[in-house]
């Protein structure tokens, strides 16, 4: 008689006389992950658990953390952008003073790479919101920012 896992097609192989499963994780296309993907993996590893056994053990995990880098890159540059035209960063300055303007430049990135870490050190419940309107198509950016003073 067959078990359970045998009829759903499983195998075993024996190591010791003893018959072990063959598990294998399904096969997921490799795609690069930056540091948004990396910072969510990171928080699905030490808060969620239980969605990060189940994308990897479905073979999805890799797919949605390049998905999640995407779109974290995208509201990042719209969030730089933004942030320039508050400033009056404009192409004007950089041929104008190109040090000043670069100077500028990096200073925007580097507040805007801080905003995700900030909010989720002060306010652990950003990072629910941002995870939760991410999942919801909502946009995280609606939230005003000037509450991280």
């Amino acid at each position: 008689m067959k078990s359970l896992f045998e009829q759903l097609g499983g195998t075993y192989h024996e190591e010791n006389g003893y018959l072990i499963p063959d598990l294998r994780l399904p096969t997921e296309e490799e795609q690069p992950i930056g540091i948004w993907g990396q910072r969510h993996l990171d928080y699905l590893k030490q808060y969620r658990r239980v969605i990060y056994i189940n994308l990897l053990t479905s073979g999805k995990l890799n797919t949605y953390l390049a998905d999640i880098d995407r779109q974290a890159q995208e509201r990042f540059e719209r969030l730089i952008e933004g942030m320039k035209q508050t400033q009056g960063i404009t192409e004007r300055l950089k041929a104008e003073n190109a040090l000043e303007w670069i100077g500028r430049l990096n200073n925007i990135r580097a507040c805007a790479r801080e905003i995700p870490t900030s909010c989720k050190q002060s306010y652990p419940q950003f990072h629910e919101i941002a995870s939760y309107t991410h999942s919801h198509n909502a946009d995280c950016y609606g939230i005003p920012l000037s509450f991280l003073s």
